[in-house]
């Protein structure tokens, strides 16, 4: 069902619309490359400075957190997928996480030759803990951001990576 806009939300509309695109056109791609990358850097050093007490980096931390949205565990080729390195790198991951007691590899239930890495009951608190601490410490950086804007930011991100996947993928089939 289409409902009835007035005009002054056709207008604000039409305006923010309007700078969107004047935003656009104003940003070469270096800009917003250099602006994305600067702004991935500052997290990623937040987010290691509060990890390195523990000995573990950025990387450890989202490995922790796909072994939390999966309870049944993942391969580590999986992991690897997921985190965008190559599988022996998963292995050190794995091997630092596995001596803090945060995770465990198992036998594959579907295939005994492979393992799975799970998250221990140690790592799930240490995850929930450090999500909340480090959330403490980014928030200055995001004062003056709206939450529609950041729904709006992460709504974005989750599409250009979609696309990313759709893009490799086709390209896979050429």
């Amino acid at each position: 069902m289409i409902e009835y806009i007035d005009k002054n939300t056709e207008y604000r509309m039409s305006e923010l619309f309007n700078k969107a695109r004047t935003l656009l056109r104003n940003r070469t791609t270096y800009q917003v490359g250099l602006l994305q990358a600067r702004v991935y850097r500052v997290l990623k050093q937040k987010t290691n400075g509060i990890l390195a007490p523990f000995g573990i980096s950025s990387l450890h931390f989202a490995m922790l957190g796909l072994l939390k949205e999966k309870k049944e565990g993942l391969m580590l080729q999986d992991i690897a997928q997921a985190l965008g390195v190559e599988p022996p790198f998963v292995s050190e991951l794995l091997r630092t996480l596995t001596k803090c007691g945060w995770v465990v590899t198992v036998a594959n239930p579907k295939d005994k030759r492979a393992k799975v890495a799970e998250l221990t009951p140690d790592g799930l608190a240490f995850l929930v803990s450090t999500e909340r601490h480090t959330r403490e410490h980014i928030r200055p950086l995001l004062t003056g951001i709206s939450p529609g804007d950041i729904a709006t930011y992460l709504s974005v991100l989750e599409k250009i990576s979609k696309n990313a996947d759709r893009q490799s993928i086709n390209e896979s089939h050429e």
